[in-house]
């Protein structure tokens, strides 16, 4: 039950971007998500924990590519005896995914998933996020519909935070508009206008979307699909 979804934590190490951490969050969608990937953002981007991230990515780039190749081999086994090579980083993740700001303080549940799981391999039907720490002072974000998300027509490609609220706004509108043509005819002086709550848009406009070309390094298997839109600019400035 719930809108479930995995976010990932990628880097590029040596030559090709790998998957460090990842957790799964039972219900997350819509504004929840980005506000939710703002928090991992400014979680990991404090200057605080930028030493640990870098002591862990140096850590990384020790390892040979069988270590990565066996953990993608046999992530499946993982469940019962899970490998959490970069602690500090998953962490964090958990930390700023399960943080409530506000009361009565219900707290997501929130899973570590093991080390090389595919990024369609958790049980999802909301997509994913993916933040890339390979420079802990420029992060970058993006979030993807998958196979088995009950949104998305723009699949398998990076979205801005822009792209993937569009398709929450339009499903909204269509519910909006059938429940209103339901009703159509019942009652004199029907406003066909969407008044629906306004979402104060752009709150990770400091930070970089990333590319495609990432997504395609660390998972070569995902059949990507570039629609050659995603705006990649760095930002001109980010304060942490």
């Amino acid at each position: 039950m719930g809108q479930r979804h995995q976010l990932f934590i990628i880097a590029k190490i040596g030559s090709r971007y790998r998957s460090l951490a990842a957790v799964h969050h039972q219900s997350l969608q819509d504004v929840q998500t980005v506000e939710t990937c703002l928090r991992i953002l400014v979680t990991l981007g404090n200057p605080a924990n930028r030493r640990g991230i870098r002591h862990e990515l140096a850590n990384a780039a020790t390892k040979p590519d069988a270590f990565w190749e066996d953990a993608e081999a046999s992530w499946k086994s993982q469940f019962d005896s899970l490998f959490v090579p970069f602690p500090f980083i998953m962490t964090c993740l958990v930390i700023a995914a399960s943080f409530v700001v506000e009361p009565p303080y219900n707290y997501p549940r929130i899973s570590p998933e093991p080390l090389g799981m595919p990024f369609d391999g958790g049980d999802n039907n909301d997509g994913i996020t993916v933040i890339d720490v390979t420079q802990p002072e420029n992060l970058r974000y993006c979030f993807v519909f998958v196979d088995g998300s009950e949104l998305g027509r723009r699949r398998s490609t990076p979205l801005s935070e822009r792209l993937y609220r569009r398709e929450y706004e339009r499903q909204q509108r269509e519910d909006y508009l059938e429940v209103l043509n339901s009703f159509r005819g019942r009652f004199e002086d029907e406003d066909d206008n969407d008044n629906m709550a306004p979402y104060p848009s752009g709150q990770l406009a400091v930070f970089e979307v990333l590319g495609i070309d990432c997504l395609k390094s660390a998972w070569p298997e995902g059949g990507w699909t570039d629609y050659g839109y995603v705006q990649t600019r760095r930002p001109k400035f980010l304060r942490l």
